[in-house]
């Protein structure tokens, strides 16, 4: 229920308070509250305090209830926190008391406690028997017992000689009785002096001091953490010291509370704030005689990077504030006044003691200067790494004064034998360096006829045979005459030579490994050479309409065109032989031209629709292979003709299949194939396409044959000469600003026209194995 104070007397809100049950007692204690909360209403807005009564209403009617209300205190306007207030703040902790443990042996039963009687053995019972106001617990068939003020043993024995009466067995132990609290009794305790929220309070019978400081949110601003008194019969019985509770877990003074106990929280005499190099920086409250020992304990101590010499303490002084500079050997006596700010440095980055060496060492990094104070100490103790370069090493130094770099070098031979030493300073660094970070690497060269031509590192005393068989041996084709070995000049000082290496030869077929002789040096080149003798197998292929397509070996220099259609069983009834054409591994040289001849003209425009299905393989062609212009026809009529090519290593004839059509592409209305005939003139064709297309160039256009020839339309004066056509060839009409003139159709030449060529070629084949 939701409770407004401006709207409900005092009256109303007590009947309130009887609607929900509550005692007697209970209901003075809510007038209490009630005109402390209408004096609350005066400086603080209505819901914050209806909720807060709304709370106060069920922690009277149900004092196990936890008193809630809003933590959130000034500690978050400081930049320090309060040592021990977070214990108030953190809602994640909780101090209620634990109902479920077992009730305390030396509970002291009041009124409203509910006890649990259980008998059992020969007899069975168990009642459950609230404490009445008189004291007395009323049990069937025997009447009042007067329990009040009784522990739980005390109150055990009285029952089991009062009821032994009606239970004989009580007496001769064949019937037991144990008694337990099941419910206990809420307590009205009055928390007073400086915490967050004093007042009244009903809380469980087995509430603490720590429990109820908690449901007051702790000492305020002004309150003590270190004396808490509680307040019994008029008399001070303990003073709580929450340090003790919080750093040591000391609960022996943590009583627990009774009926109309009060709980004072004192202001505090001193506190002190301690930042810096420690590990829990907080404002901490001292008591009288603890000093700035005392302090530093509490606090955990000085972190890993504090200064342990010395502490700076900002005090107030008569007039003016001070500044005192503290010993640690006066840290046991010194005492702390209210309001010192105390301060923990950290100690300086920089090392006091501290020499580097890096390099080639075996155990490398920083070492003491004062046990190694001279290079020597520190070489002798850190180890030269094998592979140093003992010739120099260096000293990288900072002037302690304006730390300025200063740079020292040393032989290292005159160190390690004692010739000579250095002293050291600090911050020192060392630096010996590897023979291979400041000298070239060397190294053998092994290449040719080897069957893993390779470089590998020098070594002294490596043989000539060694380095051959780190390259795993020589080929089956390789000689071992005239091995070349090259091998670098080493200058002497002005005096020039036209020399660039000496070459040595070496014939190991006249000695074997036993006898070599022959010693390498660093940077080396070996060469094998092949045996002029050796010959490897050559294949050549040809494809297309033959009988038995395939590859073929030559056998011979002499082996020409004729000889391989004739292995291959001969032609097909369906060959085209004007069509065929020789595709021949590219030279360096045929390469070069190939390029410069893409870059004269687009390729592309030259590919008809119907070849872009191929581009792929045309590419990976075209790439190792260059067409070689041939009249294969020539070659069946006559063996002696010029066109009967000697076979070279990988060759491919392809025999294309008779075709009965021809392909018209480019400027042209509609871009097709036609039916061919004898006799079809160019201009014929390009009717059959639809016309010139609106931006073809009429004079300049190609036939592209199926032997990859290529044939212009030629112009003089008026006059104009078109190609003559054949099966399966394609009519290219050129665009406008995208044809060729006439001096560079003439200087194409048989290696420019390759490149056209094969991609016919190619394309003709892939069409005919689909």
């Amino acid at each position: 229920n939701q409770f407004n104070f401006n709207v409900l007397s005092q009256a109303e809100l007590l009947q309130k308070a009887n609607e929900l049950g509550i005692s007697a007692s209970q209901i003075l204690l809510l007038k209490n509250r009630y005109s402390s909360i209408q004096n609350k209403l005066k400086s603080t807005s209505e819901n914050n305090f209806e909720n807060d009564f709304e709370n106060d209403l069920g922690s009277l009617s149900n004092p196990n209830t936890k008193f809630k209300k809003n933590r959130k205190f000034n500690s978050n306007e400081r930049s320090l926190k309060i040592f021990g207030e977070d214990f108030f703040n953190n809602s994640n902790l909780n101090f209620e008391p634990n109902l479920r443990n077992p009730t305390p042996r030396n509970y002291q039963i009041g009124v409203d406690d509910e006890l649990n009687v259980d008998i059992f053995g020969i007899s069975e019972i168990t009642k459950k028997l609230k404490v009445n106001n008189d004291g007395t617990i009323r049990f069937p068939n025997y009447g009042p017992i007067h329990v009040l003020g009784l522990n739980l043993d005390e109150a055990e024995i009285k029952l089991i000689n009062s009821l032994s009466k009606i239970y004989l067995g009580l007496k001769n132990g064949t019937t037991k009785l144990k008694i337990n609290i099941t419910k206990n009794r809420g307590i009205n305790i009055k928390i007073i002096g400086h915490v967050n929220y004093p007042g009244n309070y009903v809380v469980s019978s087995f509430s603490t001091i720590m429990n109820a400081l908690y449901n007051a949110g702790g000492p305020n601003e002004v309150g003590s953490y270190r004396q808490i008194d509680l307040i019994r019969n008029g008399k001070i019985i303990i003073s709580f010291d929450l340090y003790e509770f919080i750093l040591n877990g000391d609960i022996t003074k943590n009583l627990l509370l009774k009926d109309e106990d009060i709980i004072n929280v004192r202001s505090y005499i001193c506190k002190v704030s301690l930042t810096g190099s420690v590990k829990k920086p907080a404002i901490y409250e001292l008591k009288k005689d603890e000093t700035l020992k005392d302090l530093l304990n509490i606090s955990s101590g000085f972190s890993a990077d504090g200064s342990k010499e010395r502490l700076r303490i900002q005090r107030y002084g008569k007039y003016n504030r001070e500044i005192l500079i503290i010993e640690g050997n006066q840290f046991n006596q010194f005492k702390l006044e209210n309001g010192d700010s105390i301060t923990v440095d950290k100690i300086n980055y920089l090392f006091s003691n501290r020499v580097l060496i890096n390099g080639a060492i075996v155990f490398p990094g920083a070492y003491n200067l004062e046990k190694f104070p001279t290079l020597y100490e520190l070489l002798n103790v850190a180890k030269i790494n094998e592979g140093a370069y003992t010739i120099r090493g260096s000293i990288f130094r900072k002037n302690l004064i304006d730390y300025s770099l200063t740079y020292t070098e040393f032989n290292l031979n005159d160190i390690l034998h004692q010739t000579n030493n250095l002293k050291l300073q600090r911050e020192d660094s060392v630096v010996i360096y590897y023979k291979s970070e400041i000298m070239e690497k060397q190294t053998i060269n092994i290449q040719g006829e080897v069957n893993n031509p390779v470089t590998i590192p020098f070594y002294n005393g490596l043989k000539l045979k060694d380095a051959i068989l780190l390259a795993k041996g020589l080929k089956y084709g390789a000689t071992g005459k005239f091995i070349e070995i090259s091998r670098r000049i080493i200058t002497i000082p002005n005096l020039e030579t036209d020399k660039y290496s000496t070459v040595y030869t070496v014939n190991i077929d006249e000695f074997n490994y036993e006898k070599d002789t022959f010693l390498l040096q660093p940077f080396d080149i070996v060469t094998v050479r092949t045996n002029p003798n050796y010959k490897i197998q050559q294949l050549v292929e040809i494809r297309g309409e033959v009988v038995y397509p395939g590859f073929y070996a030559i056998e011979s220099s002499k082996d020409k065109l004729h000889n391989l259609i004739q292995k291959a069983g001969g032609f097909k009834l369906d060959a085209n032989i004007e069509g065929a054409s020789l595709l021949r591994l590219n030279s360096d040289l045929n390469s070069i031209i190939k390029e410069n001849y893409k870059k004269k003209i687009n390729i592309n425009a030259i590919l008809s629709k119907r070849s872009l299905d191929s581009s792929n393989n045309l590419n990976q062609t075209d790439s190792l292979y260059t067409s070689v212009g041939i009249k294969l026809e020539k070659v069946v009529k006559d063996t002696n003709s010029i066109q009967n090519l000697t076979l070279q290593e990988k060759d491919i004839l392809i025999i294309p299949k008779y075709l009965n059509t021809m392909s018209i592409s480019g400027a042209v209305n509609s871009p097709k194939k036609i039916i061919f005939y004898p006799g079809i003139k160019y201009k014929n064709a390009i009717i059959q396409s639809g016309g010139y297309a609106a931006n073809a160039l009429k004079s300049r256009g190609y036939v592209i044959y199926q032997n990859g020839e290529i044939s212009a339309i030629r112009n003089f004066l008026f006059f104009r000469k078109y190609p003559k056509l054949k099966r399966g060839c394609e009519i290219l009409v050129v665009q406008k600003g995208k044809g060729l003139s006439t001096a560079e159709i003439i200087g194409i030449t048989s290696g420019l026209i390759s490149a056209l060529s094969i991609i016919l070629t190619v394309l003709i084949y892939f069409k005919q194995i689909q």
